[in-house]
C-alpha cells in the first residue's frame, strides 16, 4: 500500500450526514422525524448501578495497610514462607490449566 501524500483529511461531516459521528442536533427537523428510542436492559441497569457503589467504595483497607506497615517498621511482621510458597505454586498450576492464547 502506498500513502499518496494527500494532506486534506475526510470530513467527517460529509460521511455521516452533516454532524460528526451522524449525531443530529436536537433542533434539526430532521432530528425528530428519524429519532430513535434507546433502552437498557435490566441487567445493563443494574451492572451501572453496581459499578457506581463499588466506585464509591475504597479498593483496600488502609487501616490494615497501616498496619502492616507498622509491623514492618518494627520489625514484628513475619512472612509466611510456606504460604507463599504454596501461593506461588497454586498460581503457575492455574497458568499452566489456562495458558492466554
Amino acid at each position: 500500500m502506498k500513502i499518496n501524500g494527500n494532506s486534506n483529511p475526510l470530513d467527517i461531516g460529509q460521511v455521516s450526514g452533516g454532524t460528526p459521528g451522524g449525531v443530529r442536533k436536537s433542533g434539526d427537523a430532521s432530528a425528530s422525524q428519524g429519532a430513535e428510542a434507546v433502552s437498557l436492559s435490566d441487567l445493563s441497569t443494574q451492572m451501572h448501578e453496581l459499578e457506581a457503589r463499588l466506585s464509591a467504595e475504597p479498593s483496600f483497607d488502609s487501616a490494615r495497610v497501616e498496619k502492616m506497615k507498622d509491623a514492618i517498621r518494627s520489625g514484628d511482621y513475619k512472612v509466611n514462607a510456606d504460604a507463599v510458597a504454596d501461593g506461588l505454586i497454586n498460581s503457575v498450576r492455574q497458568l499452566l490449566q489456562h495458558p492466554r492464547g
